[in-house]
C-alpha cells in the first residue's frame, strides 16, 4: 500500500503512486495497477474487491487506473470513465463516486474559447519557473485542492515539477497548472492537474492557454512516448 499523501509536506498528488491507497486526499481511494487485464471477469472481481474496501472505509471517490485489452474494454461490467489507446491495449480509468453530484451552471457572461484560437491575451505573460515570491499567491490558488503553504514551498524549492504560470503585468501569478508523472509499468503516465485561475481573471481563456502550454512543456520534458 502506498504511503498516504504526506501531511508532513502539505503537498497533494493527483496521480499518486503504484499500488493501492485508501488514504488519498479528499477521502478518495486510488489504485494504480499497471498490469494488462485479458479477462473481463478478473477485472470485475478486482474492481469489486477494491470498491468494497473503499466503501467500508467510507471513501467518497474510488478510482482505478489499469490497462485492458480491447475485448475486456467491451465486455467488462465496470464503471469505465475513460479509455486511452496505447499500442494494442487501453489505459483505462475506472471511477465511482459516493457523494452527491454537484452541478455548476456556466456563467453566460464568460466567453467561450475556440480551440483554434488559443493564445495568450494581451496583458499577461507566460512563465515556467516559480520563485519564493510566488508561494503566497500559489497557496491562495491551491488551498481549494488541499495544499498548504508548506506544500507549496516544498514544490517551489524542489523545482522539479513541470508547471506553467500566467502572470499579470505586475508579475503576479494569476493562473497555474502543473504536470505530475508516474512510472506506470513500462509507461510514463503524465497528468495535467491543479489548474487554477484567480477569480478576477477568469473569462479570458487563461485555462485553455495553461492546458496548451503545459502539454507542450510535458512533451519536451517527458518525451513523445509519455501518455
Amino acid at each position: 500500500m502506498n504511503k498516504p499523501e504526506s501531511q508532513d509536506t502539505g503537498m497533494v498528488t493527483s496521480v499518486g503512486q503504484v499500488g493501492v491507497d485508501h488514504e488519498a486526499s479528499f477521502h478518495r481511494s486510488y489504485w494504480n495497477q499497471p498490469q494488462v487485464y485479458t479477462q473481463a471477469s478478473q477485472l470485475e472481481a478486482d474492481w469489486q474487491h477494491f470498491y468494497s474496501e473503499s466503501q467500508r472505509r467510507q471513501r467518497r471517490r474510488t478510482m482505478m487506473r489499469t490497462l485492458v485489452t480491447p475485448a475486456v474494454l467491451n465486455q467488462a461490467n465496470v464503471p469505465f470513465e475513460a479509455a486511452l489507446p496505447y499500442e494494442d491495449v487501453y489505459l483505462t480509468y475506472l471511477g465511482q463516486n459516493s457523494h452527491p453530484s454537484v452541478s455548476r451552471v456556466q456563467d453566460p457572461t464568460l466567453p467561450s474559447v475556440e480551440s483554434g484560437l488559443i493564445q495568450l491575451p494581451t496583458g499577461y505573460q507566460l512563465d515556467d519557473v516559480a520563485t519564493p515570491a510566488d508561494v503566497e499567491p500559489l497557496t491562495d490558488l491551491w488551498t481549494q485542492f488541499g495544499w498548504t503553504r508548506q506544500g507549496v514551498e516544498t514544490l517551489v524549492e524542489a523545482g522539479t515539477t513541470p508547471l506553467v504560470l500566467i502572470r499579470n503585468l505586475e508579475q503576479q501569478v494569476v493562473a497555474v497548472m502543473i504536470a505530475e508523472s508516474l512510472e506506470f509499468g513500462e509507461l510514463r503516465l503524465v497528468e495535467l492537474t491543479e489548474m487554477a485561475v484567480t477569480p478576477s481573471e477568469r473569462g479570458h481563456g487563461l485555462a485553455s492557454v495553461l492546458i496548451h502550454e503545459l502539454s507542450q512543456l510535458s512533451l519536451a520534458r517527458f518525451g513523445p512516448t509519455a501518455l
